[in-house]
């Protein structure tokens, strides 16, 4: 019983990664941390040929892939972005409590009675649960799904989750992972994230693309950051003296270049001073 229940947990823990094409971004929260954007792949398979992205195991956590891959019809609007986003989860709330709901019942419950050996005595009613929270979850599926993308799902995927529990907790991700796609993960990031999460990824966004820059100011402006967008870092050790205009790392005097960014070019920070050398005695 407990290698089965191992089994059961390996192949939920896998469901929760989704291909990620290029371009994308995901928007996740932590248990404990608020919403980060990720541009990068969290696994990558023979040979980066397939991408893999992490979304959260709590299915009533909600993960978001966003694309910055054209640039020209993704809007930067944060205000479009946020009542879009409020929409979204409007129509999967009842999805995500019948998930959780069934999460907690079969992942969190059964390993409570198989751990203590108290499954068999109670098999016939949890069996039963779990199939009404089964139907009860596959109906709410297909109502946010509808809802979300104005679409039905694909036949490969409603009878996947309708054959699979393990993948019918993941319904929630599957409806809202892709519901954002034509959103700016600029704009994304203004209806997400908290201001320093946000000031990142606007300064990465406004250092690689200039046509976008005067989009990225205004919205920066709308929530009072605008300030902070293009100042130097505020707090800073002792003896830094330069920062990377892209994403604000700090450097001690000598370094040129950024590591992070590749070869953008350093920025002197405002009224640093360079840390003199102490002279040798004797």
């Amino acid at each position: 019983m407990l290698g089965l229940l191992a089994v059961l947990w390996c192949v939920y823990l896998s469901d929760c990664f989704v291909r990620q094409r290029p371009g994308l971004w995901t928007f996740r929260a932590g248990l404990l941390r608020p919403v980060r954007g990720f541009a990068e792949p969290d696994l990558r398979l023979f040979g980066e040929s397939l991408s893999l992205a992490w979304t959260p195991v709590i299915p009533w956590q909600r993960a978001f892939a966003c694309s910055g891959e054209n640039r020209s019809g993704a809007s930067l609007s944060v205000r479009a972005a946020q009542c879009r986003l409020d929409a979204v989860k409007l129509h999967t709330r009842w999805l995500q409590i019948a998930s959780g709901l069934l999460f907690v019942w079969v992942m969190l419950l059964l390993t409570v009675l198989i751990v203590n050996d108290w499954l068999l005595p109670v098999l016939m009613p949890w069996a039963a649960g779990a199939v009404v929270l089964c139907v009860t979850t596959f109906v709410m599926f297909l109502r946010a799904y509808r809802r979300t993308h104005d679409r039905r799902p694909a036949l490969e995927l409603w009878l996947t989750l309708a054959l699979s529990p393990i993948s019918l907790m993941r319904a929630p991700c599957v409806v809202l992972f892709s519901a954002a796609s034509d959103i700016h993960p600029f704009a994304a990031a203004g209806a997400l994230c908290q201001d320093d999460e946000f000031l990142r990824i606007a300064r990465l966004w406004h250092f690689d693309s200039p046509e976008l820059r005067a989009e990225i100011e205004q919205g920066a402006r709308i929530r009072g950051l605008h300030p902070r967008l293009t100042a130097g870092p505020e707090d800073r050790e002792a003896g830094v003296t330069q920062f990377c205009p892209r994403c604000h790392e700090t450097y001690r005097e000598g370094a040129g270049t950024c590591v992070d960014c590749g070869n953008v070019a350093l920025k002197a920070l405002r009224g640093s001073q360079a840390v003199p050398v102490p002279r040798r005695l004797g």
